[in-house]
Formats: C-alpha cells, sequence, structure tokens
C-alpha cells in the first residue's frame, strides 16, 4: 500500500513496507509482533508475506516516487527513472514528461502504478508537479485533504482515514507541523491495530511505515523517529493502571537502508518522578529488521548494525491499546517532538521511557467517553 496525500500545506507520501508472494516461506516475522506470524493467518489464500522492502524513494532533492504491483518491473523502470535522474542536474515536470513519453506503448505499466512528485522554485515560490499512472481509489478526507492510495491495503487505508476522529493539536492545521503529526498519528493507529489482531497483514499489507514530505525545499524521509505501543486496561470508564509500553519500534535510516529496531519488554517498572512517569525495564527480547530498497544490489555486512542497538530519541508517537472489555479495545494516539516524551535504549541493560503526567492525562481526559 501507498499513498499521495495533497493538502493545501504540503504533500506526503506513505508507504508500507510489506512484500507479497504465491511462495509460501516457512516463517515471517514482523517489527509491531516479533513472533511468527503465519501461525496467525489463515491457510487458502494464494498469497503470503514474504520480505519486507523499502516502496517510496527520494531520487533528487526535488524528485520523489511511491510504487505498488509488480516487483519485477517495478525494478526495471525504478532502475531507469534513477539513472536519469543522476545525471540529469536539474529535474522538472516537463523534462520528467520526456523522459515518461519513451515508455508511452511499453507493457510494463500493466503491471504496477506510481505517483511521482517534482517541486521547482519560481520567483520565491515552490511549484508542485505530480504525475500519476495505474490504478489508485481516491477520497476526500477531512483530517489529511485529498488521497491518492494504491496497492493492497489501499481501500482498508482509505476506511482507516476517513473514521471519525477526535484530535487536539498545538499547531493551526495551515501549519507543516500539524500535517505531519496527522499524518504520524495515523502510521500510529495502524502499528497498534496491527499489533493487536494483525489487521493490516491479513490483507497483505502493513508490516511497517515510511513517510516522505518537504522539508523546507527539499524531500525528506521521516527518520529517527520511535514508536511505542502501551497496553492498558479500563474497567467502569476508569484506568486501572497506568498503561505501560511493551512494544517499542526506531527507525533509523543508514544511507538508503533501514533499520527497525524493535525491542519487546517482559516485564517493568512504573514510578512517578516530580512531573513525569518513568517506566524502566531490565528484561526485554530485541530483533533488528534491516530493510533495504527493492532494487537494493549492494554488499553491505548487516551485521554492523548489530553495534548500533542503542537509541536515545525525543520524536515519539505512541498507540494505546486499552482493554474496555471482553474483545474490545480503544486505541487512542499521540505524537510528540521534544522533552515531553523521551526513550532511551542502552543495550543490553536498561530501557526508559519518560512521559509527562499532564501530556498522559489529557490522553486519557480526551478518552474519557471511550474507555466507558
Amino acid at each position: 500500500m501507498v499513498a499521495c496525500i495533497i493538502n493545501d500545506t504540503a504533500p506526503i507520501m506513505l508507504g508500507d513496507l510489506l512484500i507479497s508472494n504465491q511462495h509460501k516461506p516457512a516463517e515471517f516475522f514482523i517489527p509491531s509482533l516479533n513472533e511468527n506470524i503465519l501461525k496467525f493467518l489463515p491457510n487458502i489464500s494464494q498469497y503470503h508475506p514474504e520480505r519486507l522492502n523499502q516502496k517510496l524513494y527520494v531520487l533528487k532533492s526535488n524528485v520523489c516516487v511511491a510504487f505498488s504491483g509488480d516487483v519485477h518491473y517495478i525494478k526495471r523502470f525504478l532502475e531507469d527513472i534513477s539513472i536519469f535522474c543522476r545525471v540529469n542536474d536539474i529535474v522538472t515536470a516537463a523534462r520528467m514528461k520526456i523522459f515518461l513519453d519513451q515508455y508511452a506503448d511499453d507493457v510494463i505499466w500493466e503491471h504496477f502504478s506510481f505517483v511521482i512528485l517534482i517541486i521547482e522554485k519560481k520567483d520565491h515560490e515552490i511549484l508542485m508537479g505530480k504525475v500519476i499512472r495505474g490504478k489508485w481509489v481516491r477520497s476526500n478526507t477531512s483530517l489529511l485533504g485529498e488521497i491518492f492510495a494504491s496497492g493492497s491495503g489501499s481501500e482498508d487505508f482509505l476506511r482507516e482515514v476517513n473514521e471519525e476522529m477526535k484530535v487536539k493539536s498545538n499547531f493551526s492545521n495551515s501549519n507543516i507541523d500539524y500535517v505531519l503529526q496527522m499524518n504520524t498519528l495515523m502510521i500510529c493507529k495502524l502499528l497498534a491495530k496491527e499489533r493487536l489482531n494483525l489487521s493490516t497483514i491479513k490483507n497483505f499489507w502493513g508490516a511497517g511505515f515510511e513517510m516522505i514530505y518537504i522539508d523546507k525545499d527539499h524531500f525528506t524521509k521521516l527518520d529517527n523517529i520511535t514508536y511505542i505501543i502501551n497496553i492498558g486496561k479500563a474497567e467502569n470508564g476508569k484506568l486501572e493502571n497506568v498503561p505501560v509500553p511493551e512494544t517499542i519500534l526506531n527507525y533509523k535510516y543508514h544511507e538508503d537502508i533501514l533499520v527497525i529496531t524493535s525491542v519487546k519488554l517482559l516485564k517493568g517498572d512504573t514510578r512517578e518522578i516530580d512531573s513525569f512517569y518513568l517506566f524502566t525495564s531490565k528484561h526485554f527480547t530485541v530483533t533488528q529488521y534491516i530493510i533495504t530498497p527493492i532494487d537494493y544490489k549492494g554488499d553491505d555486512d548487516f551485521r554492523r548494525f548489530q553495534k548500533e542497538v542503542s537509541f536515545n530519541c525525543k520524536i515519539n508517537g505512541m498507540g494505546y491499546l486499552i482493554e474496555t472489555g471482553p474483545s474490545s479495545y480503544y486505541t487512542p494516539v499521540c505524537f510528540n517532538s521534544g522533552p515531553e516524551i523521551e526513550v532511551e535504549f542502552k543495550y543490553p541493560d536498561l530501557f526508559t521511557m519518560k512521559v509527562l503526567k499532564s501530556l498522559y492525562e489529557t490522553i486519557i481526559a480526551e478518552s474519557s467517553d471511550e474507555l466507558r
């Protein structure tokens, strides 16, 4: 599933990581669960989760692309368009059209879909061009704006973003930080639901998400962010205890390779220190997921990433799985960039998370109706 989100402030691209195939592997693991998920999936489908790959690419500082469809044909086209962007110092929408016209009668268009975004500077303004081909579904949403989605899970994704959500933000909806916040919240929501019941994986999408956005005058991927999934239980509209972190997912790029460090806490302690809740754990399992581009041909020694397991992050998204009854859950989410939430993992010794009490209390207060 890939999506292009257009609003009045700045475009966003989202893409999942899952690649499916008719070949069924012996086992398959995803970052949000860290278990062999094949034992939870029905054995009647002709497709099965096979691997994880990136589907979003920044080809030049002003050009990015997203793909869905047949991997074989995507690789062929990705190689061509990457060369085109490398050999041309300047890529404009007009030049891109000339390049794409070479493929006018090529059969590859039957096998995959793509969207390309191109930004150009003119008279102190940034203009954006969009090229979209293939099979896409479209929706106008009150939360994110106009959305084009393609691939497995595209209909599911549109249903998720069209669900009514009560949102509280310190930014106006014309602020780029608001756009980033809303899209990151959506990723948190999807990851929390995936952890709960594999809702995405069952329909051949998910397993992790990338985002491309405009940083001033160039495209970049959202980097060095941690997603935390917290577990809690409510009875008669009140939480029994402060929800505790269970799954922690740190996303970090090493050039064009994405490394997701997945930490699953087995047990831990919760304390109140001044204006913060402090969660600590010395008991956890850790798995690193190495996510390469779909056309990766390198020979990196991925063992080098094992030396970089520890992380400290102040850009964090949090999803909550709050059990409100038998097989009933409420899933509020939050995103914060700053000292209000701080996650530190000192491998192999200690996991620590600090959450400002007033931030947590705001989330619970806003969720009071849903907890009943």
